[in-house]
């Protein structure tokens, strides 16, 4: 980020968090005032640490409870901003010259723009494909239930765990994410982030992380603004286990997810002994290049491991490239911005887990245009209309992927954030994912949650009683167990 961009950023963060929450757009504050109002805030015991550095959150400024954000943030990230899509019919209102003129240019700096975005260094997305299968084989291989996983919302709470541990901890982090340092992760995260976050009016990639931290500990300045400028995290501070923090994480998961995941959400709490959380998401809102027309919506039985069911299914005609494998076929559906939504079929007698068994798919998916088995055919799609969803507890799977220390409070390492706290473990991380299809497109939301405690005492199966009620024996040791003193204690005045 540029010098002056972000004293702008700072003095955004200042008008806005002293302003009405009513007030429904934000104004510039000069680097000066907003440093004296940190001051001030901080007087007031609003933020105990960390002045304002990043700034925005979607919705936040216009929201009853942007009181809440400013009575716990330490620090908010600043998002990637983006130029909308210019809207045809705004620039064609009034009759005259020049407007298609008009037009052009800002539809080229929207272009421009979008293309500067995604334009990030080479190989920066090495390494996700194998971490996408590995997840996908390990929580996708129930072959009787509904299973939807976001690779990406772990890969990135990974990623965030990653800078908050050391020695072992993180190693084993990034191991599985195939990156041989922390530095490196932190560079393919951020040109995931830039190349992925998309909010212009075209279509909605949202992604958010938040760190949660307890009021009642110091935690490292220099980690969290690694997290804040790199990994997007916006950090907030509070009473853990009280109603109005948990009510705050609630609001801000449904605030980034759109309330698509407010079911899932509504049961999410932190406890008195949570000492951090970790939050990140993802919210994708596209619609498909060549909708669907509503008209041709017709009712399909669908033949599911529960037995038939009638259902709703799309159907539509188009010209397109058809994929095969040996045990599997597949199209690709173009949503409006590029993107795409692989629709994989498995040949008569192979399960889906099935065809996770090796990585045939997920090469069809890297290689799209260069994969050899295809050809251009007209294709005649029928799909069920569906609203599917998942919650996964994710710790058993990511041990047997080989992340064990950071469930383990005995050999844990979380030092880069809590410097002099032991005895820390992720004793809770789950994912809630809900994807939603139908004929204008796709919607799909989730959440990635992580809760880091404090052991509790080990409480003994048995109970000695050790009394010196004669002789006895005392060492006084120093550094390294040096003895000191040391004596004898054979009677008492």
């Amino acid at each position: 980020m540029k010098k002056e961009e972000l004293s702008d950023a700072i003095g955004q963060v200042a008008e806005d968090l002293v302003a009405e929450a009513a007030k429904s757009r934000i104004t510039h504050l000069s680097p000066r005032r907003a440093t004296l109002w940190a001051g001030m805030a901080a007087c007031l015991g609003i933020l105990t640490f960390c002045v304002w550095k990043f700034f925005y959150l979607p919705g936040v400024e216009q929201d009853p409870t942007l009181a809440r954000y400013k009575a716990y943030a330490v620090s908010l990230a600043v998002y990637p901003k983006a130029t909308p899509f210019p809207d045809y019919e705004t620039y064609h209102q009034n009759e005259g010259t020049g407007n298609d003129a008009a037009f052009e240019k800002a539809y080229n700096t929207w272009y421009e723009e979008r293309l500067a975005r995604k334009s990030q260094p080479e190989g920066y997305e090495d390494g996700l494909s194998e971490f996408a299968l590995a997840t996908m084989r390990q929580f996708l291989t129930d072959d009787e239930e509904n299973h939807i996983f976001s690779p990406l919302n772990v890969y990135i709470a990974l990623g965030m765990l990653s800078e908050i541990t050391d020695g072992n901890s993180r190693a084993q982090v990034l191991s599985l994410l195939n990156v041989d340092s922390v530095e490196s992760l932190r560079e393919k995260v951020a040109s995931i982030w830039k190349a992925n976050y998309t909010a212009d009016g075209v279509a909605d990639r949202l992604l958010a992380n938040s760190l949660w931290l307890s009021q009642d500990l110091t935690y490292k300045k220099s980690t969290l603004d690694i997290l804040a400028q790199d990994y997007y995290a916006s950090s907030f501070r509070g009473v853990m286990g009280s109603q109005d923090f948990n009510e705050l994480l609630r609001f801000w998961l449904n605030d980034q997810t759109k309330g698509v995941l407010s079911s899932q959400i509504e049961n999410v709490e932190m406890n008195s002994s949570t000492v951090l959380a970790l939050a990140s998401t993802i919210y994708f809102q596209q619609s498909w290049e060549e909708k669907f027309s509503e008209d041709n919506t017709r009712s399909q039985i669908f033949h599911g491991t529960n037995g038939d069911v009638t259902k709703d299914f799309l159907w539509g005609s188009f010209l397109d490239n058809y994929y095969w494998g040996d045990s599997f076929g597949a199209v690709a559906k173009e949503l409006d911005d590029g993107s795409k939504m692989w629709l994989i079929l498995p040949d008569e007698g192979t399960t889906p887990a099935q065809l996770l068994s090796d990585g045939t798919v997920m090469d069809m998916i890297q290689q799209n245009y260069k994969w050899e088995n295809r050809m251009l055919l007209k294709i005649e799609l029928s799909m069920p209309k569906f609203d599917v969803s998942s919650d996964f507890d994710l710790i058993q799977g990511l041990k047997e992927l080989g992340i064990t220390d950071l469930f383990d409070a005995s050999v844990s390492d979380f030092t880069p954030i809590l410097e002099n706290r032991s005895g820390l473990s992720v004793t809770e991380m789950k994912q809630a994912v809900r994807v939603l299809v139908d004929e204008d497109g796709c919607t799909a939301a989730a959440y990635t949650l992580a809760l880091i405690e404090e052991s509790a005492p080990i409480e003994p199966d048995e109970i000695i009683q050790f009394t010196l009620d004669r002789p006895f024996l005392f060492v006084i040791t120093g550094d390294r167990n040096v003895p000191l003193f040391a004596g004898i204690v054979n009677h008492l005045e």
